[in-house]
């Protein structure tokens, strides 16, 4: 009867134990992405992300009647980078970095989002993936002075 007792301890313990790592497992864990800073002017340093396939896969940007694809538009509804003191950052489309290579952007990117920020002063780079949500995605980073090397980060999901 000990045995028993003791085996149904045992289970009950090594479900609570499984629910907790399923529950770890399937947490929101972020958006890989890949940034990079570089080409100095001014007291200002190029910001460049890579717009991964996934990203798009939510909501597509608008197209034209005549087949081209409205992407500065989806940027301003997807991408919102601020400085410190709460000014956004304008932000544009382009479908190549000259900071990141394409190889090295972690599969295949659908483009880049790049804009000009002020060098060793902190930002706030949010990724919205659905518009009319209240989820964001938020990496906090000073820029650089000078070139920063692409990295891979993860922007962590915004808790409320």
């Amino acid at each position: 009867m000990r045995g028993l007792i003791g085996l149904a301890i045992f289970g009950a313990l090594a479900c609570v134990g499984m629910w907790w790592v399923m529950s770890e497992f399937y947490k929101d864990q972020g958006v890989p992405v890949a940034l990079a800073m570089g080409n100095p002017k001014d007291g200002t340093v190029e910001f460049h992300a890579v717009v991964a396939m996934g990203m798009t896969s939510t909501e597509r940007p608008r197209m034209t009647l005549k087949g081209g694809w409205l992407w500065d538009e989806w940027v301003d509804e997807h991408f919102d980078l601020r400085d410190a003191s709460g000014e956004r950052v304008p932000l544009r489309f382009r479908i190549s970095s000259g900071l990141i290579p394409d190889h090295k952007a972690g599969g295949t990117p659908e483009g880049y989002v790049i804009g000009r920020v002020k060098s060793g002063v902190k930002h706030d780079f949010d990724y919205i993936p659905r518009r009319n949500e209240s989820q964001r995605y938020r990496y906090t980073f000073t820029s650089a002075d000078g070139d920063m090397p692409m990295k891979r980060v993860t922007i962590k999901p915004v808790t409320k």
